[in-house]
């Protein structure tokens, strides 16, 4: 399978024509994602990464196809989900419920002394992903520090934040706008996050948590010009499915340069409805889902841009294309709704917070204890 270019792309094709044999449907949504209904009602769900495939379903179902497949292909079963693509996952429960923690402790720790081999020493505890305030700066001095080690490095950090971490995305998103040459203070802010997740074993593990209804709700957040060097806006999105049961996160740097805050939370917004319309198309495929989506925003001016298709001239020269959100608020399918800056939960994706605001989100984030939207949530 690994020995060429193409023999991913033939091995699918192979496993999705099995698959479809055995009666079960390719989501049009997502291509690695398979259903079974029977009566109408879904009854097996299976997600596929090349030839990693994690299932669920009743256990007779989840045995029935096992079984079938096994005329197809030899498989290995590996039982309740334990492991699954460098994620390592526990079942337990507590006073919250019960919930699915995912980590990667054994690849965390790697990382720890892979610091320790380049500088003799771990790196030193910190209480926060990244020094609040602060927004790193390419290199002028012209001094690279060393470079493969650094890229190799934010590789695998990128890797982690991306399965386990949003609380680090946008420490993360800075390290890796500066991968062509890194200096000390990049080193500094290696360090600086590495710190954070040696601080607290809670730093570095997630919790998933059964959501109250398949509804997605969604949160944004922009950072206005924080990029000093090309004056462009960052992005953060948080998705969730009822509030709660975190999915998806996204930390980013805008494409366009944005003249006002408004224009850049607008933009931002739009981003992260077509996250949302994913998750909603998704889910309404396979099964059913909840409308409209939630998605939480705490400037005013880019919620009433949302919902008025008025021009003015200081909304004139914004891209058509940023004002998807708009079809998609007036046709039902997406509420934005207002939430007070103090609580939202996606600053900590745009900016790098104090060490007050960055406590008060993110141990319900990690713990899955988000409760970002209810009906008597702020409104105006």
């Amino acid at each position: 399978m690994y020995g060429t270019v193409q023999a991913a792309l033939q091995w699918f094709k192979k496993l999705v024509q099995c698959l479809l044999n055995m009666g079960m449907t390719q989501s049009k949504v997502d291509p690695c994602v398979f259903y079974l209904k029977r009566d109408n009602k879904l009854i097996l769900l299976v997600g596929t990464h090349v030839d990693d495939c994690a299932i669920a379903g009743k256990p007779s179902d989840i045995l029935a196809f096992k079984k079938e497949i096994k005329d197809y292909f030899t498989i290995k079963e590996l039982g309740q989900l334990n492991k699954h693509l460098g994620v390592w996952y526990e079942w337990g429960s507590d006073k919250d419920g019960r919930y699915l923690e995912s980590n990667m402790e054994d690849f965390v720790q790697g990382m720890f002394e892979d610091f320790k081999d380049l500088f003799g020493r771990l790196p030193k505890i910190a209480s926060t992903p990244a020094v609040p305030g602060s927004s790193l700066r390419k290199n002028t001095d012209g001094e690279i520090v060393l470079h493969s080690e650094y890229r190799s490095m934010v590789g695998k950090i990128l890797y982690f934040v991306k399965k386990v971490s949003p609380v680090c995305a946008n420490a993360c998103r800075e390290l890796s706008q500066n991968l062509e040459s890194p200096n000390k203070s990049h080193w500094m802010a290696v360090e600086r996050l590495l710190g954070y997740l040696r601080a607290d074993i809670t730093n570095r593990k997630l919790k998933l948590r059964t959501p109250i209804e398949l509804r997605p709700q969604d949160i944004v957040d922009t950072s206005f010009g924080d990029y000093k060097d090309t004056r462009k806006s960052t992005g953060a999105y948080l998705g969730t499915i009822g509030g709660t049961a975190l999915i998806n996160w996204i930390s980013k740097g805008q494409n366009i340069v944005t003249v006002s805050s408004t224009e850049a939370e607008y933009v931002g917004l739009s981003d992260g409805s077509k996250e949302t319309t994913f998750t909603s198309n998704l889910f309404n495929e396979i099964d059913h889902v909840v409308l409209p989506s939630i998605i939480l925003e705490d400037n005013t001016g880019a919620i009433f841009l949302s919902r008025n298709k008025q021009v003015g001239a200081r909304t004139k020269h914004i891209d058509v294309r940023y004002h998807f959100i708009r079809e998609k608020v007036e046709n039902g399918n997406i509420l934005v709704h207002y939430v007070k800056t103090l609580k939202n939960p996606a600053d900590l994706l745009s900016k790098n917070v104090t060490q007050k605001i960055h406590d008060s989100h993110a141990h319900k984030m990690l713990n899955g204890t988000m409760d970002c939207w209810n009906e008597e949530s702020d409104k105006i």
